[in-house]
C-alpha cells in the first residue's frame, strides 16, 4: 500500500502512472484507486468538509484493498495521510477549530488502520513551478482556491512538517521536490524505494 500526497500540481498523479506502468511491466498485479478528487464532486473545495469526505473515501478503498489479496501493490493519490494534513490547513485558515483538528487528525491517523500504508510519499512544488503546470492544462486565468503562492507555500509547509513528524515516529514517510526535476526523474525517486518493499514482501518472485 503507497500513498502519495503534497502540494497541489506537485507531479503526484504523473508519478502515480509513471509507477503503474512499470510495475505492471514487471509483472506486478497494481490497483490505482480513483482519487478523491475525482470521486467526490458533489461537496465543495471550500470547506474542511471536502476533505473529511475525500479521506473516509480514500479510507474505504484502504481497507477493501487491505483484505482483497488481489494485488501486489495499491497506489493512492492521496490516502489517510492527505487528510491529517488538509486538517492542519483548514485550522490555519479558521474554518476549524483546535479540538476539531485533533479529533479529525486521530481519526485518520488511528493505528488500526495507519498500520495498512506501507510508504508515503509527500511531493511538494515551489508556487512557480505549480504556476507553470496549472497553465499547461487549465484554460482559465484566476489560480484555484489552493494554487495560489501564499496556500502552495503554506501547504509545503504543512505537509513538510508532517513528513517529519511522522518519520521521527517511525513511519516508511520520505519528502520529495519535484520543482527541479523531469518526469521521468521524479518517479524514479520513488521507483527505488517500492521496488525494495515488493521484493522483500515477495522474494525473487
Amino acid at each position: 500500500m503507497l500513498e502519495l500526497t503534497g502540494s497541489p500540481s506537485s507531479g503526484k498523479t504523473t508519478i502515480k502512472k509513471i509507477l503503474d506502468t512499470f510495475y505492471r511491466r514487471c509483472g506486478f498485479r497494481v490497483a490505482v484507486p480513483l482519487e478523491g478528487a475525482e470521486a467526490i464532486r458533489h461537496i465543495s473545495r471550500k470547506t474542511h468538509l471536502y476533505n473529511v469526505r475525500t479521506g473516509i473515501y480514500a479510507l474505504k478503498n484502504l481497507i477493501d484493498y487491505s483484505v482483497s489479496g488481489n494485488y501486489d501493490l495499491v497506489i493512492f493519490d492521496r490516502c489517510l495521510f492527505d487528510a491529517f494534513g488538509w486538517m492542519r490547513y483548514w485550522y490555519e485558515r479558521g474554518d476549524i477549530d483546535e479540538a476539531r483538528m485533533v479529533m479529525l487528525q486521530q481519526f485518520f491517523t488511528s493505528p488500526q488502520w495507519l498500520c495498512l500504508i506501507d510508504a508515503a510519499f509527500v511531493i511538494v512544488a515551489d508556487p512557480e513551478t505549480v504556476e507553470s503546470r496549472e497553465q499547461e492544462i487549465n484554460i482559465l486565468d484566476e489560480d484555484g482556491e489552493t494554487t495560489n503562492s501564499n496556500n502552495i507555500l503554506r501547504l509545503i509547509r504543512i505537509f513538510g512538517g508532517m513528513q517529519k513528524e511522522f518519520f521521527a515516529k517511525g513511519a516508511p514517510m520520505q519528502f520529495i521536490d519535484t520543482s527541479d526535476l523531469p518526469k521521468r526523474e521524479m518517479a524514479r525517486v520513488v521507483l527505488g524505494q517500492t521496488l525494495d518493499l515488493l521484493e522483500a514482501a515477495h522474494g525473487n518472485r
